[in-house]
């Protein structure tokens, strides 16, 4: 699998955890609060962001990766909800 797919595969994956996380929430007027307010980011305006950071190549693949394995710091704090680290990311 190439650095592509697995940045490809990140960004969906990741997408797809968010919005079931989302349908599972107790609290269902928070998650439309956030399908309004803080929808999942596309993966052009992603692949911007890293060409923006003079990221190209595999270092634009190996940014979108990073970028599934952290959380939303606006989100966290709409949520109050606290970061943990987890350790290294992989």
């Amino acid at each position: 699998m190439t650095i592509k797919d697995k940045g490809l595969a990140a960004y969906q994956i990741r997408n797809e955890l968010k919005e079931a996380a989302r349908l599972l929430m107790k609290d269902q007027t928070a998650a439309e609060w956030l399908d309004m307010n803080e929808p999942p980011k596309s993966l052009r305006s992603l692949i911007q962001k890293a060409y923006n950071r003079n990221f190209v190549g595999d270092n634009t693949w190996e940014y979108v990766i990073e970028s599934a394995q952290r959380t939303r710091k606006e989100v966290d704090a709409a949520l109050e909800l606290t970061r943990i680290n987890h350790g290294p990311k992989l």
